[in-house]
């Protein structure tokens, strides 16, 4: 059912219709006069649509000019969704700095259409270290820096060293709501944005730190970006996500559940104590690349803050897996609820986030979770039809699979892959034999 999203783009562009010019002239005045009237009235909440001509954060907008932007890490999960709407608008130059990681299809939907330049961060230097960056900043000045993979306040720093002053708009930052497990929430009910404050005392400030290691390398960078705009730098936006779900998560913890669902009776879900009864927020994907490029489109109203994106139904990892397996259709789905066990949802103890913000200010209005469902089941099911992810993304999922639960749960899944889905599983994990 997914088909279309991989093969419409390549049957258009592959088709060879002739037309004649003055036909084309005729079209293309046509659509240039549609596009004015589509967009003569602007856009809402502060938006101006694409093509509107409207000011810019980077100075007046001009339709004829691709309108340069800088991304940091775009060919991941929530990266590479965002850079391949940034290329279907077709009004962003886009420049990815990467590892070389095509992950997916990323290398047939994205590397054609943006420069891309290889650059390791986990390196001692960082962006610093990267001549290939250093060059491209000397000549361009970007209107927008997105960020999908700063993981510290030492990452953050280098970042804002290297593109200081080749800035004209906004540094977008993909944050997480673990930030809020390294700070202390003195009130009831969702967590807001207005939370993310550290404790003023600082052997509590250690403990949670030691404690919630990536909540707390991630405040600092949001620290050293706000820190910099005090400093008279660029403006940012910070957006703090719950686990994200969606089509291609090159985590594979929906894919993982997925096939778990269907093979749970033989080995039953996961369902720990420490997480039983919590209450979690999740976001869509595509929502998050949407709203990135809304905020693209957006006047500086919506500048200098931080947002909380999620769906509006709020879950527990028993309602989610039930409501996965229901789509499915399968029945009488089985948990082991032992004290400890694997789980890949939630990741961080902020609960259920409060989107309030979010949605006055940047317009966020999230797919419906019925709707986000049923996409990603239909999504993951396709792909176990494919050849190319069989050989690649599959391989990885199955490999850590086995390092999360026994070895005997292991042997289920292969067999569950083999009668199911038809898949040779010795091609899949090297040590097949040994199970």
């Amino acid at each position: 059912m997914f088909a279309w999203l991989f093969c419409s783009a390549r049957d258009v562009e592959g088709s060879r219709v002739l037309f004649s010019s003055t036909f084309l002239a005729r079209c293309l005045f046509a659509f240039l006069a549609c596009e004015r009237a589509v967009t003569a009235g602007g856009g809402q909440n502060g938006k101006a649509g694409p093509g509107s001509g409207a000011f810019r954060a980077g100075g007046l907008y001009q339709a004829s000019r691709p309108r340069p932007v800088l991304v940091l890490g775009g060919t991941g999960f929530v990266g590479g969704t965002a850079v391949r709407l940034l290329i279907k608008s077709g009004e962003f130059d886009v420049t990815v700095v990467t590892r070389g990681n095509w992950p997916w299809d990323s290398k047939a939907l994205i590397q054609p259409h943006v420069r891309h330049v290889v650059c390791d961060r986990t390196f001692a230097f960082g962006l610093s270290d990267c001549p290939a960056l250093t060059l491209i900043l000397r000549n361009t000045t970007f209107e927008a820096v997105l960020d999908f993979n700063t993981f510290s306040g030492e990452q953050m720093l280098d970042s804002v060293s290297v593109v200081k002053n080749r800035v004209s708009g906004f540094y977008l930052y993909v944050s997480s709501d673990s930030v809020y497990d390294v700070c202390d929430r003195r009130h009831l009910g969702p967590t807001r944005e207005t939370d993310a404050v550290r404790p003023k005392n600082r052997t509590r400030q250690d403990e949670l730190n030691d404690r919630e290691s990536y909540g707390h390398w991630k405040l600092q960078g949001e620290e050293q970006l706000m820190r910099q705009r005090q400093a008279g730098g660029f403006p940012y936006v910070i957006l703090r996500l719950p686990d994200v779900v969606g089509p291609r998560d090159s985590t594979h913890r929906w894919w993982m559940y997925q096939l778990w669902v269907r093979f749970a009776h033989l080995v039953p879900l996961h369902l720990p104590f420490s997480v039983r009864y919590t209450d979690f927020s999740l976001v869509q994907v595509d929502d998050v690349a949407k709203v990135i490029l809304d905020i693209l489109f957006s006047n500086s109203s919506v500048y200098d803050q931080a947002y909380n994106l999620a769906f509006k139904e709020a879950f527990t990892l028993n309602s989610f897996l039930t409501s996965v397996a229901k789509e499915l259709g399968v029945s009488d789905v089985k948990f082991d609820q032992r004290n400890a066990g694997v789980h890949f949802y939630p990741e961080s103890r902020a609960g259920i986030l409060d989107t309030a913000k979010a949605e006055a200010m940047l317009g966020w209005k999230p797919t419906p979770w019925e709707k986000a469902l049923h996409r990603n089941c239909v999504f993951y099911e396709y792909v176990m039809t494919q050849r190319t992810f069989k050989t690649c993304e599959l391989k990885h999922l199955v490999k850590t699979f086995a390092s999360d639960v026994d070895s005997s749960g292991t042997k289920a899944f292969l067999h569950m892959l083999r009668d199911m889905y038809d898949i040779e599983t010795r091609e899949l994990f090297w040590y097949h034999q040994e199970l």
